[in-house]
């Protein structure tokens, strides 16, 4: 995989999408996607969506405390997708506003996951609203940051990791983070594009190689028809 900053625009699913995880502090919930997902060469059609700002394949995962993915396992060592993995809760605010919820929806090839107003535990002075896009067919995977800004230590992904892994990624090397513990500030209004290797295209010299076999078999039957024709 590789991962760049990309053109923001925030899919706003919370009027639309299925309500899961309402009132919830470190709880995971399995859906279906309504589509195929090809990670790391694994395809899922089902995924665990954490309050803590992150989705797992083939399980689920608290996501607390957050961990480099790079080095270390997360709690069940699951494939895992964080595009804000920090301790977020929807049962306490600090500022007057109601908590949220997390929101999902499968729009044509896309399946959204939407983290709206979720605020730090045990609270924190604002709100953070975010999501993650999985597009099928291309395998790409889209980060979209509303608003990061929790008004504390956890502002802009400051005790947070953002990337992705997979199953043993730590040892493995299959494991891509952006952030953690703020060494890449997350940034209102921005978004992150994680694209799929794509498979390796053939060597040209067995293109050639499968071009001239094709040749020389044309070439033997159009012999063999002429001297069927001729006998």
């Amino acid at each position: 995989y590789t991962a760049a900053s990309t053109t923001y625009g925030f899919v706003d699913i919370s009027a639309t999408g299925t309500q899961i995880l309402v009132a919830s502090d470190d709880d995971t919930l399995t859906v279906d996607m309504g589509m195929n997902f090809n990670f790391y060469g694994q395809t899922y059609s089902q995924t665990c969506i954490g309050a803590n700002g992150l989705m797992a394949f083939n399980g689920c995962e608290p996501g607390k405390p957050p961990v480099n993915f790079t080095n270390t396992p997360t709690f069940n060592d699951d494939p895992v997708i964080a595009p804000l993995n920090d301790d977020w809760q929807f049962f306490n605010t600090a500022d007057g506003a109601t908590p949220d919820a997390v929101y999902y929806q499968t729009i044509g090839s896309q399946f959204i996951v939407e983290w709206n107003q979720a605020y730090g535990y045990p609270s924190s002075p604002s709100s953070v609203t975010f999501e993650a896009i999985l597009t099928q067919g291309s395998n790409q995977i889209l980060f979209e940051y509303l608003n990061v800004d929790s008004g504390d230590s956890r502002a802009l992904g400051g005790s947070a990791v953002v990337g992705i892994r997979n199953m043993g990624g730590d040892q493995n090397g299959n494991a891509l983070v952006w952030s953690f513990n703020g060494s890449t500030p997350i940034a209102n209004l921005s978004a992150i594009e994680f694209d799929a290797p794509e498979a390796a295209a053939p060597e040209p010299s067995t293109i050639w190689g499968c071009g001239l076999g094709l040749v020389l078999m044309a070439a033997l039957y159009v012999r063999r028809r002429a001297n069927n024709i001729g006998g």
